[in-house]
């Protein structure tokens, strides 16, 4: 059941962590999932079988792994300043709507 229970956990983090990481690929958070979830069962289980060492590098693994997704992903929103003309004269059809 605590197994159960940790997987789970480890797919739920790595669905909201996903969310922070915007990825300038196709399919947005495949190559996210496909490294997170395994390392993080892995880093799950090192924990419930009190791993210490094993539990802290591969923790510190995904810490790392968040970071450099992430630092792609802050660098890829800090270049788009200005807002997108679309939704601007969508929002002014829509004043004028209605």
């Amino acid at each position: 059941m605590l197994a159960l229970l940790m997987g789970g956990s480890v797919v739920g983090i790595a669905y909201q962590l996903e969310k922070k990481i915007i990825l300038a690929r196709p399919s947005p958070g495949a190559l996210w999932k496909a490294v997170f979830i395994p390392i993080g069962f892995l880093t799950a289980y090192a924990l419930i079988m009190s791993w210490w060492l094993e539990f802290a590098l591969s923790g510190a693994f995904l810490g790392l792994l968040f970071w450099v997704f992430s630092k792609g992903a802050a660098g890829k929103a800090h270049h788009e300043v200005q807002p997108d003309q679309k939704v601007e004269e969508l929002k002014k059809q829509m004043d004028k709507c209605c």
